[in-house]
């Protein structure tokens, strides 16, 4: 377990805030939510947010040829083109594929222009581009059969995508890049690169210029034979003074944990932070600084698969401290306090404990009323206020609670909602308000999922989202917010129409929820995929799912909310679109 990260779910995709990019992608249905923002490209399995390494695709490109329709609208066109966006989309090819931009700053969705133009011949993009935090820049990895990849950066920021200009990376062919991460100010880029053989992975950093030029210098000691520095582990510190990574610079099997500077002078040199450890320790996870950069923390295990523990180190002192042991657990994200769960089978107990650098305090017991708590969907609110649970109550019951944490001690548990008898709650989500959560009710063991909200900073008065479900209908838990969190869109059925829709909810005024898309062709279904505000929440962008010959493809439509149900198509028919997201218009 590690750090709650913000707006974690179940089962959710969320997308729109204003300055967010929908990093949707529409591969099959998961439990983990999609986070906005990818502020890394690395290998598949990993956290973007954290600096550690962070899924490249996405989902598995589809091939084949492209649909047949030539119609870019369903419907009539809407009105004035409020909403205005910014969207970006791959394309699949034979090779790979290629990145592409709309304008739907206007009424109507501009020519779907490419992005990755310039590539010379012989390179193609094995997956889709990724944004920056920020969303000024778009980081393309290119591939050739024979000279290996290299990374190219496009300047986003203006209203039409800047031209690739190529990272220098230099080197003898072969090379393959396995990692990126931007600095807190993005002035900076770290790169992982190794060998085809996977022997000699080293860490560069170069500045980035305005025109996205970039010149990178190996910056870890030099490697002795079989040495190499690890994808997982990397973080900057907050004032990006400093990097953290993992690896075996001296090819002994021996995995620490590295602290280099970034200033001028400091390549090639580098500090260990860790001693030799026992194998079942030796593999870092992730690493990440306090708010501060007073502290480093990082998770440890045996290998990808293991967690056995989390560390912290004092960044004060010179050397830093020893590492020390922390409770495992779930964390704030300011690190001030965790939630650590023990137990077998499933139930257990759940405490908190206070942060404070590398000390934690004590274990207090949460739950204090009888039932155990349930391993999974215990977290903090994304500003750490509250912590919420399932408790089994009585047999095969499970009912939801929260606890106050914001004064000197914990507040009594507080139960939030229980299940219809015979039926179950399960899956906890937050939007952009944090004292608003989420969560899916079955009625019945033979009935679906109806979703459901409740407050946590007033007297529990559960509420259902949607209207009554057909006759084996069920709400998926596919969610997107706009900005404030006011307004929410969820897929799922109708009271009378069974396949899936996506819906626009009020929540102030929830069960009266408008149909958002145009009516389906046939073989289109909404799941997974783009849901998307426009950042002054006029417009909803969103795409759907069709087959075409053995694979599925994924077109794009926006709609205007003044005129819900009329859908204007913004992924180029001839394409084979999928990773659709919604950038904000530019200031520029």
């Amino acid at each position: 377990m590690t750090r709650t990260l913000t707006m974690l779910g179940i089962l959710a995709a969320a997308a729109g805030c204003p300055g967010d990019t929908a990093n949707t992608s529409e591969g099959p249905a998961t439990d983990a939510s999609t986070e906005p923002t990818a502020s890394t490209t690395e290998e598949p399995g990993t956290n973007p947010t954290t600096g550690t390494e962070s899924s490249t695709t996405g989902e598995t490109p589809t091939t084949g040829e492209a649909p047949t329709t030539t119609t870019d609208t369903t419907g009539e066109a809407p009105g004035d083109g409020a909403g205005a966006a910014r969207v970006v989309y791959a394309d699949d090819d034979e090779v790979g594929v290629d990145m592409y931009f709309v304008d739907c700053t206007g009424p109507e969705p501009g020519p779907a222009v490419l992005i990755n133009h310039n590539l010379p011949a012989g390179w193609h993009l094995p997956y889709p581009g990724r944004l920056s935090p920020s969303q000024r820049w778009m980081l393309l990895v290119a591939g050739h059969p024979r000279l290996g990849e290299e990374v190219w950066l496009v300047d986003m920021s203006g209203p039409m995508p800047g031209d690739p200009v190529r990272v220098e990376l230099a080197g003898e062919p072969g090379f393959e890049v396995l990692g990126t991460w931007w600095s807190r100010d993005e002035s900076r880029l770290a790169l992982r690169r190794t060998s085809y053989d996977g022997v000699g992975a080293q860490i560069y950093l170069c500045d980035v210029g305005a025109d996205g030029t970039c010149v990178p210098e190996v910056w870890n000691p030099p490697l002795a034979p079989g040495g190499g520095i690890g994808g997982w582990g990397f973080a900057w510190s907050p004032d990006d003074s400093r990097i953290a990574y993992s690896g075996d610079p001296d090819g002994d099997e021996v995995v620490q944990l590295f602290l280099a500077g970034t200033g001028p002078g400091d390549a090639g040199e580098a500090i260990a932070l860790t001693s030799e450890v026992p194998a079942d320790e030796a593999f870092v996870h992730e690493a990440w600084f306090s708010p501060d950069g007073a502290t480093l923390y990082y998770e440890y295990g045996a290998d990808l698969t293991s967690s056995a523990g989390t560390r912290a180190i004092d960044m004060t002192t010179d050397p830093p401290g020893s590492p020390v042991e922390l409770p495992h657990g779930d964390y704030r994200e300011d690190m001030t306090a965790g939630l650590e769960w023990t137990g077998a089978d499933g139930l257990g107990d759940l405490s908190f404990f206070a942060i404070d650098g590398t000390s934690a305090g004590p274990l207090v017991p949460l739950h204090d009323v009888p039932g155990r708590v349930s391993s999974k969907d215990d977290k903090f609110s994304p500003d750490g206020r509250f912590a919420v649970y399932y408790a089994e109550t009585d047999p095969d019951v499970r009912e939801l609670f929260a606890v106050d944490l914001s004064g000197p001690t914990p507040s009594a548990p507080v139960k939030l909602a229980s299940p219809t008898p015979g039926g179950q709650l399960h899956g906890t989500i937050f939007g952009p308000d944090p004292a608003l959560l989420f969560y899916l009710s079955q009625a019945a063991a033979d009935s679906g999922d109806d979703l459901w909200m409740v407050r946590l900073d007033q007297p529990p008065a559960p509420v259902r989202v949607n209207p009554p479900l057909p006759q084996d209908g069920t709400i998926p838990g596919f969610l997107g917010f706009d900005g404030d969190g006011s307004r929410l869109l969820y897929v799922g059925p109708g009271e009378a129409t069974p396949s899936w829709q996506l819906w626009l909810v009020d929540l102030a005024a929830p069960g009266a929820p408008i149909e958002v898309n145009a009516p389906l062709q046939d073989g289109q279904q909404l799941g997974t995929g783009a849901r998307a505000f426009s950042a002054d929440g006029q417009r909803v962008f969103y795409s759907v799912q069709e087959p075409f010959e053995q694979e599925l493809v994924h077109p794009g439509f926006q709609v205007d909310l003044a005129a819900p149900g009329v859908a204007l198509r913004v992924t180029d028919p001839a394409h084979q679109p999928w990773d659709l997201r919604v950038l904000p218009p530019s200031d520029g």
